[in-house]
């Protein structure tokens, strides 16, 4: 599989020209990016065609130029949200505007999340299956246009209310109906109890990577991160027969914000890319470098 890293938190530090240097020196080779824009953004209320393609193609450009492969683009805002139903139009609105963003960039894969419930939700299996599919009605002929792959993400679960997408046979089969990949995102998987070996066989061709996220920043607990309740050695075999063009993700974005108040952070971040990097080695398959 391929490795890469996710971009925004080099960006944000170092801007982009040092930043896709700073990766490449750490030693990766791909990069995946984040669109972070909410659905009210001037990204989707301002921007014209003219603008998303201006600034996006830039982007894409820089990272080309860079010699940098451009692995995947993800979506951060969720395609709904129960506290906040009447902005379902905006997010379709935003959905689209990222296929084309990605296209822009110059990337043929983008990943999205699936429904996670916030309050009780009685009907909430049916309710977030309907609501996934009306949003790839919207995407998926706008992705076919633009020549990008839309790949899914296993949801989380809260207020133990289970929504579509938290059983392994579930997400496979959605992704043979629809066309899409599946994209394993651990930290849902721990809070939702979807196995992340199963997952992986049962998507077969399907099966388009792995966002190796930071279980403690999104619950806040004080461990070292990567290294805490999420299992990411037990599944690591399971890894080895999934598609060569799948892709783990370093969601470091998180881990660098969670330590970003402390000092010498030089120093830190030269420690976290190193050991990063070389678990992200071994769990892409590269084997353990010295």
């Amino acid at each position: 599989m391929k490795l890469a890293v996710q971009s925004e938190g080099y960006i944000k530090r170092y801007g982009i020209e040092k930043a896709l240097d700073k990766i490449k020196n750490v030693g990766y080779s791909c990069i995946s990016y984040c669109i972070e824009d909410n659905y009210n953004s001037k990204m989707v209320t301002d921007w014209s065609e003219e603008e998303l393609r201006e600034y996006y193609g830039g982007l894409g450009e820089k990272i080309k130029s860079s010699g940098l492969e451009l692995a995947s683009v993800s979506v951060k805002t969720q395609m709904y949200s129960d506290w906040s139903k009447a902005s379902f139009p905006m997010r379709k609105e935003l959905y689209l505007k990222c296929v084309r963003a990605c296209a822009y960039l110059g990337c043929d894969q983008l990943v999205v999340p699936l429904v996670t419930y916030h309050s009780r939700v009685a009907d909430s299996y049916s309710q977030s299956l309907a609501i996934a599919e009306e949003m790839l009605g919207v995407i998926l002929p706008e992705a076919e246009k633009a020549g990008v792959m839309i790949s899914v993400t296993n949801p989380c679960v809260t207020l133990d209310v289970y929504p579509f997408g938290c059983e392994s046979v579930e997400l496979a089969d959605f992704a043979k109906k629809h066309g899409v990949g599946v994209v394993l995102d651990p930290v849902n998987g721990q809070m939702s109890g979807t196995d992340a070996s199963e997952l992986i066989r049962a998507c077969g061709e399907s099966f388009m990577g792995v966002f190796v996220r930071d279980y403690e920043e999104a619950f806040q607990t004080p461990a070292i991160p990567m290294m805490g309740a999420v299992d990411y050695c037990g599944f690591i075999e399971s890894l080895k027969d999934a598609p060569d063009k799948g892709v783990v993700v370093m969601m470091l974005t998180e881990v660098y914000h969670r330590f970003s108040d402390l000092g010498n952070q030089d120093g830190m971040y030269s420690a976290f890319d190193s050991f990063f990097y070389k678990m992200g080695k071994v769990i892409s398959g590269g084997g353990m470098e010295k």
